[in-house]
């Protein structure tokens, strides 16, 4: 796939998740990513805190948009897995 095709298949997947949650917040639901008291974690530098927020993820209600957002991702935990790559890695 070309660097071109990626951010567009990439933007898409966001878009969707975005809509979801959307959705989601119309039905009154909130998602633990979203919390102020645990979002830092998804994203923090310590793989433990990130380990912690995989298991937020549990019966999410946009697990699977959040997971086709997280294949382009190299940083973070996203759909209870941490994309967390070691630098200089690639990808699999």
């Amino acid at each position: 796939m070309t660097t071109t095709a990626t951010r567009v298949c990439a933007t898409e997947a966001s878009a969707q998740l975005t809509q979801a949650l959307v959705n989601a917040a119309v039905r009154g639901q909130r998602q633990r990513c979203g919390d102020s008291e645990v979002s830092w974690m998804f994203l923090d530098e310590n793989p433990r805190h990130r380990a912690i927020a995989a298991t937020y993820c549990n019966g999410c209600v946009v697990w699977s948009e959040c997971d086709a957002v997280g294949r382009y991702q190299t940083f973070g935990t996203y759909a209870s897995k941490d994309r967390t790559r070691a630098p200089g890695k690639k990808a699999a």
